[in-house]
Formats: structure tokens, sequence, C-alpha cells
């Protein structure tokens, strides 16, 4: 037992230095190589100088604990070496083996060399690098991050989540089951395509004002290397960018503090900062035809993610399962048929909403202070755009599919109306016909009868005439 716990300490401390010790290497020497060519290309040395304390600021920026270099104050997360450290704690943590006891010791260890890193950036004020947070709420930042990675890897294989899908989960009906799965499944496609969508919207601003990026490098008298190595630099912002761009595209917008608004009706900027990155912002749409077609894709993309999960086999299959339903539209049946489609909907758009609440609130940051105190999106009102767009177009799916529904049973229901009234027709004919050749049978039948009573009597005469002409 006590082999075992050390063992599992061993791996929680090793997963988590590991990661942190990649992480710094990796991150100081890009920075290195970057504040290298810049000082090679303007000839000047003392840039190589800051390589240290600056790559502490990115290990910690990275993680939501921001700093400020003289009048530049960053608390702008790179969201992109965020994702990226969370995954190499989550992918040591499942190579190393995951436990309660490896989880402390890694959050120690990893506490531990973050609170080193800021208490070393505090020290070296000769760098002019300073952090802008307290060692408490720098290692409350940090434990958040490695919690995150470490969870990923230590819960689908932990026992709490095993005995949840042997013992609790199977006790939940099947469609049930189907419904949660369905509409989690449903939120992943829209989210994924709301990303796709703010992606190839960055694109497009790339492409159409690279000149206003150019014409920035070329006022700070950078040449290609620092070019180059800058803009790789700014790829680690790209996620936060795709998220103004998601706010941009559904008619939210974004700000650049006070100096700088951006939307599809606005893109005025007065006295931005000299940053090359900043020529990417996009100008207002002309179009009114465009503009309504940007705010409604979020809303239609919903729309044709939601109808096809609820008609196709792969989702729930209202199309077959309706055509071999026997039962009138409004059987128990078919109103199930109908309410797990809309409780997956919900699910949906409730963590859509969720989803992208956060990532609006991850992406927001500062520049400055004053009036670059606040680089980003509005939350709520970015949220609320995305939501309610969403929603909208999971409630209009389920909607043409009640409608598609009820004009289903609605035909079915006419056609069977038509074919009884044709089927009693046809009975009431054939019963009238019937009558007729009764009534004739028995007029013919009285007929012979008469003729034969007549005959009967023309014989009995002649007999009675023959018998008194006898002598």
């Amino acid at each position: 037992m006590v082999k075992r716990g050390l063992k599992s300490l061993g791996a929680g401390a090793v997963a988590a230095l590991l990661a942190i010790v990649i992480y710094l290497a990796a991150l100081g020497c890009f920075i290195a190589l970057m504040l290298l060519v810049i000082s090679m290309e303007e000839g000047g040395t003392t840039l190589t100088n800051g390589t240290v304390p600056l790559t502490e600021a990115m290990v910690l920026l990275s993680q939501g604990s921001g700093f400020s270099s003289g009048v530049i104050t960053l608390t702008i997360m790179p969201l992109l070496l965020t994702v990226m450290l969370i995954a190499m704690v989550a992918v040591l943590a499942a190579r190393m083996g995951t436990s309660v006891l490896g989880y402390a010791a890694g959050l120690a260890i990893w506490e531990g060399v973050n609170l080193y890193l800021h208490m070393s950036l505090a020290q070296g004020s000769v760098s002019g690098v300073t952090p802008l947070d307290e060692s408490g709420m720098v290692a409350l930042k940090c434990g958040i991050v490695f919690t995150i990675g470490y969870a990923m890897a230590a819960l689908p294989r932990s026992a709490a989540v095993r005995a949840f899908r042997e013992k609790l989960w199977p006790k939940v009906s099947a469609q049930v089951r189907r419904t949660i799965a369905l509409g989690v499944g449903m939120a992943v496609l829209i989210v994924l395509t709301l990303m796709t969508i703010a992606l190839v919207t960055v694109i497009v601003w790339v492409v159409l004002d690279y000149d206003g990026m150019g014409t920035l490098f070329a006022m700070l008298h950078m040449g290609m290397g620092s070019r180059i190595i800058t803009t790789a630099a700014m790829v680690a912002w790209l996620p936060n960018f795709m998220i103004w761009a998601l706010s941009w595209v559904s008619g939210a917008g974004f700000s650049i503090g006070e100096l700088a608004a951006f939307s599809l009706w606005v893109g005025q900027s007065t006295d931005l900062p000299p940053l090359p990155v900043f020529g990417l912002l996009p100008s207002p749409v002309t179009s009114e035809g465009l503009r309504i077609a940007f705010v409604v894709m979020p809303a239609a993309f919903a729309f044709l993610i939601a109808l096809t999960m609820i008609l196709m086999r792969r989702g729930f299959g209202l199309a077959g399962r309706m055509r071999g339903n026997g039962e009138s539209f409004m059987s128990r049946r078919t109103v199930l048929e109908l309410a797990y489609p809309a409780g997956a909907c919900c699910i949906a758009a409730a963590l859509v909403a969720l989803f992208s609440t956060l990532c609006f609130a991850l992406s927001n940051g500062s520049l400055g202070t004053g009036r670059l105190a606040h680089v980003g999106v509005d939350v709520t009102q970015s949220a609320q755009t995305i939501g309610h767009g969403v929603a909208l177009g999971l409630l209009a799916a389920w909607l043409c599919a009640l409608i598609g529904i009820a004009g289903y049973f609605g035909i079915r229901w006419s056609a069977g109306r038509i074919r009884s009234r044709g089927v009693r027709d046809a009975k009431d004919g054939q019963s009238s016909s019937g009558t007729a050749e009764t009534g004739g049978t028995e007029r013919s039948s009285r007929s012979f009868r008469s003729r034969a009573g007549d005959i009967q009597s023309t014989e009995t005469l002649s007999r009675v005439a023959r018998s008194t002409t006898r002598p």
C-alpha cells in the first residue's frame, strides 16, 4: 500500500514537472529567437536580455495572470498557448497514471514552480516587466489550469465515473440516454460550425486587409525577419481573434478600449497603438443583404443541424418512425416522439450558451490603463446574440418537424375519410340493387302462381262440361 502511494505521488509530480519544464523550454526558445531576430535587424543587443523575464511573464499570462511593462498593461490571455498547456498536462498525466495522491503531488509542484516564476518576476524590476496579480491570485489561476488538464485525463478512467456508467446510467431509460447524447452531440456540432465560421472570417480579414498590416510594419521600420517572427507570435492570440470575429459576424461587434469599435455597421478607430495586428481589423459591411446573411448565419446553421438530427435515422429518425406509426397525432406515443427532440434542443441551446459565454469572457483583457482598459467584446451582448440566434434556429427546426408531422397525419386522416366514404357508398349501392332483384323475383312468383291457378280452373270447368254431356 505504501509503495503504491509513493508511486502515485511520484507519477503526479513527474507529470506536472515535465509539463511545465517542456512548456517553459519551448516558449523560452521561441521568445529568445524572436528577440534575437529583432535585435539583429534593429542593430541593438539589449532586447535579448529580456528573454527570461518575458518568458516568465508569458507563462503566467497564458494562465490568466497579466503583466505590465512601461505603458503597456497586457492581460489578454493567449488562448492557443492556454489550450496547448492544458493538453500537455492531460497527455502527460494520462501517460504517467492518475490518482488523488498524484493530483495532490502534481498540484503542489505546479503551484511551486509558478509561484517561483511570479516571485522572480516581481523581484527583477530592473527588467521592466512587473506582474499584476498577487501571489494568492496567481496560485488560484494556475491551480485551475492544472486541475482542468489533470481532470481531462483522470475523470474518464476514475472509479466514480465507472460506477456511474455501470450502475446509475443503465437505470435511466434508453430513450432518455439517447436524448441526452444527441443533445450534447448537437451542441458540439453547432460549436464546431460557429468556430469554423469564425476562422473563415479571420482568414477573410487577413486576405482583405493584408496591405494595412504591411503599412504598419513599414511605419515601424521592421525587416522581413521581424515581420515573420512577430506574425508567428500573434498566432498565440488566434482563438481570441476568432471569438471576436464570431461576435462581429453575429452583429454584436467588439472594441479596442475606447479608441475603436468594430461591427457590421461601424468600423472606426482613433489613435490606436501601432501594433501590426490592428491593421487586420475589419471595415463595416456596406451591403444590407450581406449584413442580414451574416446576422442570421448562426440561427440558419443551428436550424439545419437540428432538423437533420431530428429527421435522419442516425438522430431521432422521426421521419421513419412517423411513417410506421399507426396511431393518431394526439396519441401518447406521438407526443413522446416529439418531446424527446424538444428536450435535446433545450440541452443543446443551454450548452452552446454556456460555452459561448465562457469563451467571450476568456477572450477579453486589456492593453493598458485608461482608454485601453477593456479590449474585446461585450460578454452579455455577444452571448445573448449567439444564444438567442442558436435557440431560435433550434426552435424553428422543431416547429418545422411538428408542422410536417401534423401535415402528414392530416393528409393520412383525410385519405382515410375519403376511403371510408367510398366504401360506404359502394355498400349502399349493393344493398339497393339487391332489394330490387328480390322485389322482381317476388313479382315473378306471384304471376306464375296466378297463371297456374287460371290453368287449374280451366281444367276443372272442362271436366264438369264433359260430365254433363254424357247420356
